[in-house]
């Protein structure tokens, strides 16, 4: 990717031909998740993840997380493999998961309990962080005395809290209501424009993918692979114009849908050719092809 002045910024994560299979239940074979999937995404970038249900765009995200590892191919950080969670990343989910037992402030400080370098953060950056997401003034409330979009608030709170260097957000506005979700778009973008994480982010809409990225890749159906990758030249903060009525939002949203659209009938009409013909069963690698190591959910 390049930078505006010209020169091509440094990757920061590496996605190498990365395939990853899960075993079935009761089977000897294994369902394709992803398949020879690379992609680099460069310090400070946006990059935004399309695709259909079930084309592993949180498969993706998760062996950049270190929760999957994957069953070919290799992603990296800084040049090195990434094997295991860490600090240096943060995930916000869907769903919020707070524990309910515990107040705001008190949900936002669990993130560094668990880390030792991060105890020393002070009762100062916790509002601090819930300032930046708009929660300053409920540091005593409770989850359950909160919106679905302040609770998922709390949420990236808690991720940013312990300063990690990339931020993978699955779904973060699924689970709240469409007028929410664009507020929370526009805070969303605001907060990186302010701290400049790296960020992978995965979505359904098309909207979200062209208004929040820098960059937008487009999965194909499982297995999942790469079909489409675009730069999104629109100015930023996006949220200070009517981004939506620019000729470049307007045309590259048509050739996203395009794609989407025309993958998923592809998917149809592939499927339907598989269920006439009863030889043939849903893509899965045998056992006795899959000869690395098996990935873990």
């Amino acid at each position: 990717m390049a930078s505006e002045d010209g020169k091509t910024k440094r990757a920061m994560i590496e996605v190498d031909r990365l395939t990853v299979a899960y075993p079935l239940a009761r089977e000897s074979t294994f369902v394709i998740a992803v398949e020879n999937v690379s992609l680099d995404v460069a310090e400070g970038e946006v990059l935004t993840i399309l695709g259909p249900s079930g084309c592993g765009k949180t498969t993706v995200l998760n062996t950049i997380a270190g929760l999957v590892k994957p069953t070919a191919g290799e992603v990296r950080l800084d040049g090195k493999p990434i094997t295991r969670p860490g600090p240096d990343r943060a995930v916000v989910f869907q769903q919020h998961a707070l524990l309910p037992w515990r107040t705001v402030h008190d949900n936002v400080r669990f993130a560094i309990e668990a880390q030792p370098a991060r105890r020393r953060t002070s009762d100062d950056d916790i509002r601090r962080v819930l300032g930046l997401v708009g929660l300053e003034g409920f540091e005593s409330a409770y989850p359950r005395e909160l919106s679905g979009g302040m609770q998922q608030r709390v949420g990236l709170a808690r991720a940013l809290v312990a300063d990690p260097r990339i931020l993978l957000m699955d779904e973060p506005f699924g689970a709240v209501d469409a007028l929410t979700r664009e507020i929370m778009r526009q805070e969303i973008e605001r907060i990186l424009i302010e701290t400049g994480k790296t960020v992978v982010f995965v979505t359904h809409s098309i909207d979200e993918a062209v208004l929040l990225g820098d960059r937008v890749v487009v999965f194909s159906p499982r297995p999942g692979r790469i079909s489409y990758m675009a730069d999104v030249n629109l100015e930023r903060p996006r949220y200070a114009y009517d981004a939506r009525a620019e000729p470049g939002y307007i045309d590259l949203r048509e050739q996203l849908w395009e794609i989407l659209v025309g993958k998923r009938d592809q998917a149809a009409r592939e499927s339907d050719e598989s269920i006439s013909d009863t030889s043939e069963r849903p893509v899965v690698l045998s056992s006795h092809d899959h000869t690395q190591q098996q990935p873990s959910k």
